[in-house]
């Protein structure tokens, strides 16, 4: 008999979503990089285009990393509890 399995369910769905929030955060890196090589890396520019662009990027790592937690958080206490039945 599958106990919590909804539990399971939602931290399996959290950390397959956190995974390809992962991949797209990946490829917008690339293209964070790819835009600026592709501009001449103008310095003087540099620090507008990572303010508008790059804190962007660097705040969108936080709540990938929070939804994968969440999922590994969920793993943990329903192993917690089938170990505490045993």
């Amino acid at each position: 008999m599958e106990q919590h399995k909804g539990l399971r369910n939602a931290a399996y769905v959290c950390q397959k979503l956190a995974l390809f929030g992962g991949v797209l955060w990946i490829i917008n890196v690339v293209l964070f990089f790819v835009q600026y090589f592709s501009a001449g890396m103008q310095w003087p520019n540099f620090r507008v285009f990572v303010e508008g662009y790059g804190g962007g990027i660097i705040a969108a790592i936080i709540p990938i990393l929070l939804i994968y937690a969440s999922g590994g958080v969920i793993n943990l206490l329903l192993k917690i509890e089938e170990n505490t039945r045993k």
